[in-house]
C-alpha cells in the first residue's frame, strides 16, 4: 500500500469536500454553506501536500487566512441577520428612529469587502494550490494531470477555471446590492439618476444567484474531476509517495514543530472563543465552540491517553449541555424583556434568576475544564520533550513552571469574578469588565509560553530544514 493509498483519498476527498462548501451562491451576502467549513476542509487537505513544495505551503498559508476572513463574514451575517433585526424591532418597539437603508447598506459594505478580500487571498490560494500538483507532476512523463488540450495543461486549466470562479462568484454576489446607491442618490439634494433600481433587489439577487449556481456547479464538477484523475494516477502516486517518505518522513522534529504549531493555533482560536463577549446581553457564542476547539488542540498536542482526556471531555461535554440551555434561555426572556426588567418586574426576576444559576453552573464547569486543559497541556509538552529527546525549558524551566502556576492563578481569578457576576452583573457590571480584563491577560500570558516552547522547537528543526534543501537538488 503506497502513501497516496493509505492517506492521500482522505486529505483528496478533504480538498473536494471543501469545494463543496464554496460553490453554493451567496444571495444578499446570506451563504447558506458556511465558507469557514469548506476552508477549514481544504487545509485539512493540504496539511501533508504542503511540505513537498512550495506552492502547496503558500496555498496553505492564505487558505488560513481565508479561515478568519470567513469568521468574519460569518460574524458579519449573523450581525446583518440576527442581531440587527431584533435590535431594529426593540427600538421601534420604544418609539425610537429607525433607518430603514441602514440593514441594506451594511449588506452592500460587508459584500463588498467580502469580494475584495476573495480576489486578494483566494485567487492566489487557488493559483498556488493547482501550480502544486502542476510541480509534482513535472516529474512524470505519462501524469494524467499533464494532459495538454489547446496548448495547456489539465492542472493548468484547472487553475484558470478555479481562479476565473472565484473572480466571478463575489462580484455576482456584489453587483445586486449596487442597486442600493440609486436608492441613496434619490435622497441626497442633487440626484444624478432617475430611476430607483433597488425595488427589483430582490429579482436581480434571485437571477444573478441562479448563474453564481450555475458557474460554481461547473467549477465543483472540474473540481471533482481533476481529482478523481489525481487519485487514479498510479504513476503520479508512486512520486509523491518516494518523495514523502524521502523528505518528510524523517525529519521527525519538524513534524512534531509542525503538529504543535497547529495545536497551538486552534488552542489559540479555542481560547478566543472563550471569552465572555456579550451583546445586548446575549453571550455571542455558546461554550460548546471554545471547548470543541480546546480538546482538538489536546490532541493535536500527542495527549491522546483517554485516562487522561476522559475528565476533559467530560466536562467539556457538560459545558455543552448547560451553555445551551443557557442560550435558549436567554434568548427567550431577551424576546420579551430587557436585561434591567429583571431588576423591578417579577417575572422577569423569576426567568432571569433560572439564568443567573446556569451562568454559575457554567462558570464552575468552565473553571475546571482549564484546569484540566493546562494540566494536559504542561503533561503534553513534557511527553513530547521526553520523546524527541530534547530539551525545550533549558535552564528556564522554574520559570516556566512558575508562569504556569500564575495562569492556573489567573483562570481562578477570573472564575471567581465571573460566577460574582453571574448573580451580580445587572447590579455591578464593572464586575464583567474586571472578568474580561484578566481573560486577556490570562490569554496573553498562556499565549507567550506555548509560543515560547515553540520557538525553542523551532530552532532543533533548522539542520533538518536544511538538509530538507540539499535533498530536494539531490532529488
Amino acid at each position: 500500500m503506497t502513501w497516496i493509498k493509505k492517506n492521500n483519498n482522505l486529505e483528496i476527498c478533504a480538498l473536494m469536500l471543501g469545494g463543496f462548501f464554496l460553490c453554493n451562491p451567496i444571495i444578499g451576502f446570506y451563504d447558506v454553506l458556511p465558507d469557514v467549513l469548506g476552508y477549514i476542509f481544504i487545509c485539512f487537505g493540504l496539511w501533508k501536500f504542503s511540505d513537498l513544495n512550495d506552492d502547496f505551503a503558500e496555498s496553505l498559508h492564505l487558505f488560513r487566512a481565508m479561515i478568519w476572513i470567513s469568521v468574519g463574514q460569518s460574524a458579519a451575517q449573523w450581525l446583518i441577520y440576527h442581531f440587527l433585526p431584533a435590535f431594529t424591532k426593540e427600538a421601534g418597539k420604544q418609539g425610537q428612529f429607525v433607518n430603514p437603508y441602514e440593514s441594506p447598506m451594511l449588506i452592500l459594505l460587508a459584500a463588498f469587502v467580502w469580494a475584495v478580500l476573495n480576489w486578494c487571498f483566494l485567487v492566489p490560494a487557488l493559483k498556488h494550490l493547482f501550480a502544486g500538483f502542476g510541480s509534482l507532476a513535472m516529474r512524470q512523463e505519462n501524469c494524467l494531470i499533464r494532459t495538454e488540450k489547446r496548448g495547456k495543461m489539465l492542472w493548468e486549466r484547472m487553475g484558470k477555471r478555479s481562479m476565473l470562479a472565484a473572480i466571478i462568484l463575489p462580484a455576482l454576489a456584489l453587483l445586486p446590492e449596487l442597486s442600493i446607491l440609486t436608492t441613496m442618490n434619490l435622497k441626497s439634494d442633487a440626484p444624478t439618476v432617475s430611476f430607483d433600481w433597488y425595488q427589483y433587489v430582490n429579482m436581480f439577487r434571485t437571477v444573478l444567484g441562479m448563474v453564481a449556481g450555475v458557474v460554481g456547479l461547473l467549477w465543483l464538477v472540474s473540481l471533482i474531476r481533476f481529482f478523481v484523475k489525481v487519485l487514479h494516477d498510479q504513476p503520479f502516486c508512486d512520486a509523491i509517495q518516494l518523495q514523502y517518505q524521502a523528505e518528510v518522513l524523517p525529519r521527525k522534529k519538524w513534524l512534531a514543530y509542525r503538529r504543535y504549531s497547529l495545536a497551538v493555533t486552534v488552542i489559540t482560536v479555542g481560547l478566543l472563543c472563550s471569552m465572555n463577549i456579550r451583546i445586548d446581553g446575549r453571550p455571542l457564542l455558546p461554550g460548546a465552540f471554545s471547548v470543541l476547539l480546546l480538546c482538538i488542540g489536546i490532541l493535536l498536542l500527542g495527549q491522546e491517553k483517554i485516562k487522561y482526556t476522559l475528565p476533559l471531555f467530560l466536562t467539556g461535554a457538560g459545558i455543552a449541555v448547560v451553555s445551551g440551555i443557557h442560550w435558549r434561555l436567554i434568548t427567550q426572556y431577551l424576546a420579551d424583556h430587557l436585561p434591567e426588567d429583571a431588576l423591578h418586574v417579577p417575572r422577569a426576576y423569576n426567568k432571569f434568576l433560572v439564568i443567573r444559576y446556569l451562568e454559575f453552573a457554567e462558570e464552575i464547569l468552565t473553571f475546571l475544564f482549564l484546569t484540566i486543559f493546562f494540566v494536559l497541556c504542561w503533561r503534553a509538552i513534557l511527553h513530547l520533550e521526553k520523546r524527541l529527546e530534547l530539551d525545550l525549558f533549558g535552564k528556564d524551566r522554574k520559570i516556566y513552571r512558575i508562569k504556569w502556576f500564575a495562569i492556573l492563578g489567573l483562570t481562578l481569578a477570573m472564575s471567581v469574578v465571573n460566577c460574582m457576576n453571574a448573580f451580580l452583573q445587572l447590579e455591578v457590571k464593572a464586575l464583567w469588565w474586571i472578568a474580561i480584563g484578566l481573560f486577556v491577560i490570562l490569554f496573553f500570558l498562556f499565549r507567550a509560553w506555548m509560543l515560547s516552547i515553540s520557538d525553542e522547537l523551532f530552532s532543533y528543526t533548522t539542520h533538518e530544514r536544511m538538509n530538507k534543501s540539499e535533498d530536494r537538488k539531490a532529488y
